[in-house]
């Protein structure tokens, strides 16, 4: 059986924080920063959430991430990952520019998302 995890701060918003405050560049991060994150995978549909426990944020898989996903987890479709805890080694934030009518994670249509 499985011991449920408990998230004991934000993370997210103090990343995206930081992220804001560095002119949106990921290169002028603070190395500090860029540790593995243990996100939960909220939703996969129509766009995949990973969240904090407090916040959540949309997530782009890129090519190499699923194939290693694939390769590494087999039996699993990343569908199943929904309501699970991800450990992410590999990651990055990005902006660009969303209609807030259409993307519920935007801001004057503007928006931070990860790219594992």
């Amino acid at each position: 059986m499985s011991k449920p995890y408990t998230f004991e701060k934000e993370l997210l918003r103090n990343l995206v924080t930081v992220f804001l405050t560095n002119g949106c560049n990921f290169e002028s991060f603070p190395d500090e920063f860029k540790k593995p994150i243990k996100l939960f995978f909220y939703d996969t549909i129509p766009m995949m959430q990973l969240g904090d426990g407090f916040s959540y944020i949309e997530a782009v898989f890129t090519k190499e991430a699923v194939n290693s996903f694939r390769k590494n987890y087999s039996h699993l479709r990343l569908g199943n990952l929904r309501d699970r805890l991800l450990k992410i080694t590999k990651w990055s934030l990005h902006f660009k520019q969303r209609l807030s009518d259409n993307c519920a994670n935007s801001f004057e249509n503007l928006a931070v998302y990860l790219v594992v």
